[in-house]
């Protein structure tokens, strides 16, 4: 999922420079998506299929303090 997310965000840089904002936004968009749920999978063992808003919570408390660097 990391590799698919540094694609997306390859593409979208691609994107902006060419000034087409919209793929851009898409991109960066599907990149930060891939890269939310490589970090839930990492976290959790799973990728919750539902609300995701109690394991999110659960993974906040997991990390403590920590920031979690996302790129």
């Amino acid at each position: 999922m990391i590799k698919r997310s540094k694609i997306f965000y390859e593409y979208a840089l691609m994107a902006f420079e060419r000034g087409d904002y919209d793929m851009t936004l898409f991109m960066c968009e599907q990149s930060a998506q891939l890269r939310i749920k490589a970090v839930l999978l990492r976290l959790l063992g799973y990728i919750p299929k539902d609300d995701p808003s109690p394991p999110l919570r659960a993974g906040f408390r997991i990390s403590g303090s920590r920031v979690l660097a996302l790129w």
